[in-house]
């Protein structure tokens, strides 16, 4: 679950909801939709199906350092997912 700050409307409203960035990660879909209620809040529409995101990890490469007693080895290139 995640805080989206800043969603306006009017309740009742059906609104899109902008997907919170996650570093390291693609979500399947920018916006889902959602209603605004009376109190406030907002509560996502068909959080199964259509208001359910999924995310994800993105492919990275780095070099990694590896200590030793011969002194710091490293592998360059090294790749795999956030």
């Amino acid at each position: 679950d995640q805080t989206v700050p800043d969603v306006t409307g009017k309740t009742g409203e059906h609104v899109d909801v902008t997907v919170p960035v996650k570093p390291g990660y693609t979500a399947d879909k920018p916006t889902v939709p959602a209603t605004v209620n009376a109190d406030g809040t907002i509560t996502v529409d068909n959080p199964t199906t259509t208001g359910k995101v999924n995310y994800t990890p993105n492919d990275a490469k780095a070099n990694v350092t590896i200590p030793s007693n011969q002194g710091d080895q490293t592998v360059p290139n090294v790749t795999g997912k956030t």
